[in-house]
């Protein structure tokens, strides 16, 4: 059998590693509820998603004994069918293995596949789905005051507010990292936009950049949601290593739960070694009004 390319740590290892170099590019999956089962899911398999909404309260009537029936709200079960692939694949000859870095290759296949993957599940945030934008206008324009706007958007929604969220494209993005309401500490109460670049928090939402945000036909150019809007579901397929497929493992990402399969395998008939990294994923929509979209004109 023919040497692993693996050689600076198992599959895992150096999976596990790549993910966190990935961190910003992955981040835009947590703008949506995901759910992993604990036992490996196959291709066609349903996953029931945990999706988490704003609850309602009523009287308590004693006539009735009402106590335990159960309100809207809090959390219900979506199921989604594993039924997308992603997949993205390199051959290299093996008198080139030498010459090769495996975790850079590997991370560039790592990264077309998170973004063909969000960009897929993005494709339903259109008009169509989730109406008219709660934003128009170019970057120039974006700043502070408009957050506040999607604020009250958001709360009028009666989104979720431990779970507001904030997807900009970088455009938009770094249209706040130059507000100066941003920027100053005396009124943002963090500097680490001006000194980092990065915004974690503003207005109530989890402020994330994605570089990888299509545009939809639509001008789309970012959305607010409190999570509960569209409901993902990763799995992964059951390998044995033997034969031509020298290494496999799934990785998955602490934060969103995205899972990664690896597959390390050879092609005898040209000496090429194969490595694949793939995703196996479903998404529906569950909440149209819990997701405003953003758009430049």
């Amino acid at each position: 059998m023919a040497n692993s390319v693996f050689t600076n740590g198992t599959i895992s290892e150096i999976g596990l590693e790549l993910i966190d170099a990935l961190g910003p590019t992955i981040a835009p999956i947590d703008a949506f509820s995901v759910g992993v089962d604990a036992s490996r899911n196959l291709q066609g398999d349903t996953i029931k998603v945990p999706v988490y909404s704003s609850a309602t309260a009523v009287d308590y009537n004693a006539s009735t004994a009402n106590y335990s029936n159960e309100d809207d709200g809090g959390v219900v079960f979506v199921d989604v069918t594993l039924n997308k692939r992603k997949k993205s694949t390199s051959g290299v000859l093996e008198r080139n293995l030498s010459r090769i870095s495996a975790n850079s290759l590997i991370k560039a296949h790592m990264q077309a596949v998170i973004t063909a993957t969000f960009q897929d599940i993005c494709s339903v945030i259109t008009s169509a789905n989730f109406g008219a934008a709660s934003f128009t206008g170019a970057a120039s324009t974006f700043d502070l005051a408009d957050v506040a706007d999607l604020w009250t958007v958001a709360s009028t929604a009666q989104f979720a507010a431990a779970n507001n969220t904030l997807v900009l494209n970088p455009s938009y993005h770094g249209a706040l990292l130059k507000d100066a309401g941003v920027i100053s500490v005396d009124r943002s109460g963090s500097d680490s936009a001006l000194r980092q670049g990065v915004i974690p928090n503003l207005n109530g939402f989890e402020v994330i950049c994605a570089n990888i945000l299509p545009a939809n036909g639509q001008n789309l150019v970012g959305f607010i949601t409190d999570k509960s809007a569209i409901a993902v579901a990763f799995g992964a397929d059951m390998v044995e290593v033997g034969g031509s497929i020298l290494s496999y493992d799934v990785v998955a990402d602490a934060k969103t739960g995205m899972q990664f399969a690896i597959y390390e395998y050879i092609e005898e008939q040209t000496r090429t070694r194969k490595i694949t990294v793939e995703a196996l994923y479903g998404y529906s929509m569950t909440r149209a009004a819990t997701l405003k979209r953003m758009v430049s004109a």
